[in-house]
């Protein structure tokens, strides 16, 4: 019996490690930049400013919140994406209106960073290349420096890195769930900044190219193609009507 215990425990172990390291990175991050953003009182630059006030025009747009002052919101700014500024809303709604809690929102694409790191990597390579992509990743000077900050990259990093988790995991498009929520990125990811094509376009384009995708495609366009018009719709509203609502 106390073999079996102990293998039982081993297997749990086993099991939830990677999530207790992850949880563990992520606090040390959350509780070293709290510290920081407590004690700094000086914002420099342009861009992290301009990028946080727009996410109090955000919240100021979005009170009350209702489905025109929403509309009104992802129409307000023709040049950049809204889902950054806007996703530190529900923050200021929970903690109060301030440049530290807006930048608090780093901490959860901080998390989806490091979860879909792991995903690549034990796709890649197994567990242990996964753990050490996720500790090398954590450790980087710029990935921390960067969470104290409300730059647009942060998301970026985030939704390319789900991105490409979710393409490795829809073994080229053959998986129906894994192959929906990448489409339903690509939307989120179109209204997080303009750049997350130029990053996502080499992998979707490698994986495409080595899917069964094209041959069956030539054997049916031989065979005499025929289009379901339904499928295809949902197909292409899956990614894009996310990022029509802003366009």
């Amino acid at each position: 019996m106390s073999v079996a215990a102990d293998q039982g425990q081993a297997n749990k172990l086993a099991r939830f490690w990677p999530a207790l390291l992850i949880a563990v990175l992520v606090a040390w991050h959350a509780a070293y930049n709290w510290r920081w953003l407590s004690q700094n009182i000086v914002l420099s630059g342009w861009d992290k400013a301009r990028h946080l006030a727009q996410s109090l025009a955000y919240n100021s747009l979005l009170t009350p919140l209702t489905p025109k002052t929403l509309f009104n919101a992802l129409i307000s700014d023709t040049v950049r994406p809204p889902l950054a500024p806007m996703a530190a809303v529900p923050l200021y709604r929970l903690f109060g209106v301030s440049d530290d809690v807006g930048v608090l929102i780093n901490l959860l694409y901080l998390t989806l960073t490091l979860v879909a790191t792991w995903k690549i990597g034990v796709l890649l390579g197994g567990r242990k290349l996964g753990a050490v992509s996720v500790i090398i990743l954590a450790l980087l000077p710029m990935f921390y420096a960067v969470s104290r900050y409300f730059y647009l990259e942060y998301p970026l990093m985030a939704l390319v890195a789900l991105t490409i988790w979710l393409l490795l995991a829809s073994d080229g498009f053959q998986k129906r769930g894994a192959t929906l929520a990448w489409g339903i990125l690509l939307g989120l990811g179109l209204l997080t900044k303009r750049t997350y094509v130029a990053f996502v376009f080499a992998p979707i384009l490698l994986v495409v190219l080595r899917s069964p995708a094209l041959p069956a495609l030539w054997r049916r366009i031989c065979g005499g193609l025929r289009v379901d018009l339904k499928d295809a719709a949902l197909a292409l509203a899956g990614g894009l009507i996310l990022a029509g609502l802003w366009i």
